[in-house]
């Protein structure tokens, strides 16, 4: 009889053990099961956030593709446009020879001997900007637009007209100059000198054209009117977005 009730006592507590070995069970699963929807809950969102940076990246991408071919596009219709200002005579031998031995350097403002520019730049000194113009283009008139002098007077003729905000005749003058011989060692400072004056009119899409092109056109700046185009270009880059 103590046998069998040992036997009993014994199957009635593996009974007991069973019953909570299923309950804790259960109580582990259902907290799988709930860090498992927790986890989901991650992943899913994650994988949202990775489709959205996608998405995003895709558009920025596809911006930055629509905005360079904008540029390509507005700097072949800059070219166009210098190519239809009038252009200057042919230059004797003598002037081919001395331009192709220019070396293409900027580190010094443009400079002339003559007195006539001697004179525009008095005027400027004493605040007589009206009056510089004026003596600048009538010496432009009589000289002509062939000669490396009327574009070092076109150069000066611009800063007049900038010194005195009338930065129309300015950007006039400056291209003015440009056009007279693209291969000059002036010609950079007068595309450098060609953007301020946009910027002042409020074109400042045309400005970083011109930054590009004078970029991109001259390798060999010197290292302060590049740092000058590099600082420009970065200031409407970083206005413009």
């Amino acid at each position: 009889m103590i046998a069998r009730f040992f036997i009993i006592l014994l199957l009635i507590v593996s009974q007991v053990n069973a019953e909570q070995s299923a309950r804790l069970i259960e109580t582990r699963l259902a907290d799988m099961e709930d860090i498992l929807r927790q986890l989901t809950g991650v992943v899913e969102q994650i994988q949202h956030t990775l489709d959205r940076q996608i998405n995003e990246n895709g558009k920025l991408h596809q911006d930055i593709t629509i905005r360079f071919d904008e540029l390509k596009t507005s700097l072949q219709e800059l070219g166009e446009s210098l190519k239809k200002l009038p252009q200057p005579a042919a230059a004797k031998k003598g002037d081919k020879a001395d331009n192709a031995k220019t070396p293409l350097k900027t580190d010094k403002p443009i400079k002339s001997t003559s007195e006539e520019v001697k004179e525009i730049k008095a005027l400027m000194a004493q605040g007589s900007y009206k009056t510089a113009q004026t003596r600048a283009k009538q010496y432009i008139a009589r000289i002509g637009d062939a000669s490396p002098e009327s574009q070092a007077v076109c150069y000066w003729l611009g800063e007049a007209c900038y010194a005195g905000k009338d930065y129309g005749e300015a950007s006039l003058a400056y291209v003015k100059g440009y056009k007279i011989n693209p291969k000059s060692s002036q010609a950079p400072e007068l595309l450098y000198k060609l953007s301020k004056t946009l910027i002042a009119i409020g074109k400042k899409k045309d400005a970083q054209i011109t930054l590009e092109k004078l970029l991109t056109d001259y390798k060999d700046l010197s290292p302060r009117l590049k740092k000058l185009a590099e600082q420009e270009k970065s200031k409407l880059a970083s206005k413009s977005n």
